[in-house]
């Protein structure tokens, strides 16, 4: 089945190839971080953590950026100026390249110092060594580039109504290319002349790689990147949400960015990402109580309020061991705030780590109509109960229509009965059918289908499962939309798979 609506997919990926990417495998331990960790990077450039202290360093340029990891989580100030001593301190053992160091074509090399230091595998074309960015020797990586070198690259753009948005996912098993990853994406960008609105990172261990290619590649980060940690070993994916034709502003809060705004000929839109509790030291319950303060906060300086919330994510480290008291917290403020009384917010709630060790993060989009747009309204689902029935507060999607386009934002899905017990417990395939069905059902009730989702999430329990979503793609015959499948637990211990989706319609 095509996609409609104007989308494309960028470049098509065969179900074999997606196959080698999601890979089998088993969990590993997590390795103990050394006293000082290195990341070298291509540019090059090399990052060292020491305690609360971070210092990126350049092999050619010798500048040295100085930041507070604990503190200053979004690496908003630069401390190099006003504390050089430490910043040399810290920079010290960084060792200089090892010029005999023999590396399989494709990588840097690797090594232990005598400092604590630890080489990762670098982000290079072919280098072995380290070399000027204007060395021959570099390709400049492009998103073309990456799927023919094994990695699955899914991209849709969507023209309307003077705009088109643009929806990437790029997901491999080398996390030590991050680096090229977020460079083959800015080139994407450029290209098209695009402002980043939300971008969500998913990997164990690669925030600091991560970021430091994005500043590189972009300058500073002017968007919110939502960090997520799961536990297939080796795997990392990107998901971007990005705009042409209308201006994307950054919001800050409390010094960081906390969002994004644009807006179209109907809504103005606020993507609100990586938001965190401000205090972490509370038990999770607590924190998720001042996450939802903090919501009101944020929306409060736009003037806006949270019955402006159209969609919300939640990331929950451990949830199911406190998921009834963050139902409890979510109930107790939407009963506050009137929110029952009006429109409940579609959302996903699943448990996932993150880079900042916070009980959780979260994500929210909002929507507020300019004219005569209509306000954004639930979206029933035809083969399941209401949410709220069971002690869940949330809408199974979200619909904001008008004479340009339809949306519909499809909530966090799983297989359950429409009474609401879970159903065809213990069969992992089964469990996948049914919410997909469900899903499907969902779409079609609002007279969309497969082809019109431009992104997508999937949530497999155990990190061993996900080959369970390349059984289904393969006898299902699924378009090739943006998706990022991997492992995060979903809110019962008998569900084994969610799912998620966003699905636009040009009219």
């Amino acid at each position: 089945m095509a996609p409609s609506g104007g989308c494309r997919t960028l470049p098509p990926q065969s179900k074999t190839l997606r196959a080698r990417i999601l890979g089998r495998g088993t969990s590993r331990a997590r390795e103990q971080r050394p006293k000082f960790q290195v990341t070298v990077y291509t540019t090059p450039v090399a990052t060292i953590i020491c305690g609360d202290r971070k210092v990126m360093g350049s092999f050619e340029a010798g500048w040295l950026e100085l930041y507070n990891s604990h503190g200053d989580t979004g690496e908003t100030k630069n401390l190099a100026a006003a504390m050089p001593d430490k910043a040399k301190e810290i920079h010290a053992p960084m060792p200089t390249p090892n010029k005999g160091a023999a590396a399989p074509a494709g990588y840097q090399f690797c090594r232990e110092t005598e400092q604590g230091c630890r080489y990762i595998k670098g982000m290079a074309s072919t280098m072995t060594e380290h070399s000027s960015p204007s060395d021959s020797s570099i390709t400049v990586p492009t998103l073309e580039l990456l799927a023919r070198e094994g990695w699955n690259v899914q991209h849709r753009s969507v023209p309307r109504a003077g705009i088109v948005e643009h929806f990437v996912t790029v997901t491999g098993r080398e996390p030590w290319r991050m680096g090229a990853v977020i460079v083959a994406l800015a080139g994407m960008l450029r290209e098209v002349d695009a402002k980043i609105v939300s971008c969500e990172v998913v990997g164990r261990g690669v925030k600091d790689a991560a970021l430091s290619a994005m500043r590189r590649a972009f300058g500073r980060v002017q968007w919110p990147v939502t960090w997520l940690e799961d536990n297939v070993p080796d795997m990392v994916c990107v998901e971007v949400w990005a705009v042409s034709g209308s201006s994307v502003e950054p919001m800050e809060y409390g010094g960081q960015i906390a969002g994004t705004l644009f807006e179209d000929e109907d809504y103005k839109y606020v993507q609100l990402g990586n938001v965190l509790p401000p205090d972490l030291t509370l038990p999770p319950g607590e924190q998720s109580a001042q996450l939802f303060a903090k919501f009101d906060k944020v929306l409060g300086v736009l003037g806006w309020d949270f019955h402006d919330t159209a969609r919300t994510w939640f990331y929950n480290r451990d949830i199911l061991a406190w998921y009834d008291d963050f139902n409890r917290v979510r109930r107790e403020f939407f009963k506050e705030r009137g929110v029952f009384d009006r429109y409940v917010p579609a959302s996903t709630a699943v448990g996932c780590d993150n880079a900042s060790g916070a009980g959780l993060v979260a994500k929210l989009l909002g929507a507020k109509p300019k004219g005569k747009a209509p306000r954004v309204v639930p979206t029933p689902s035809p083969l399941q109960c209401p949410a709220i029935e069971y002690g869940s507060a949330f809408s199974r999607g979200a619909e904001m229509g008008s004479k340009g386009q339809r949306r519909v934002l499809v909530s966090g899905t799983a297989s359950i009965e429409p009474a609401g017990a879970t159903a065809r417990v213990g069969d992992l395939d089964g469990q996948v059918e049914l919410t997909m069905d469900v899903v499907a059902a969902i779409l079609e009730g609002r007279g969309l289908s497969w082809g019109h989702v431009v992104r997508a999430m999937g949530y497999f329990a155990s990190p061993d499962a996900l080959g369970a979503w390349e059984r289904y793609v393969e006898s299902h015959d699924l378009p090739d939309f943006p998706s990022a499948i991997f492992n995060a637990t979903v809110c019962r211990d008998d569900l084994l798979f969610e799912f998620e989706c966003d699905a636009l319609e040009c009219l």
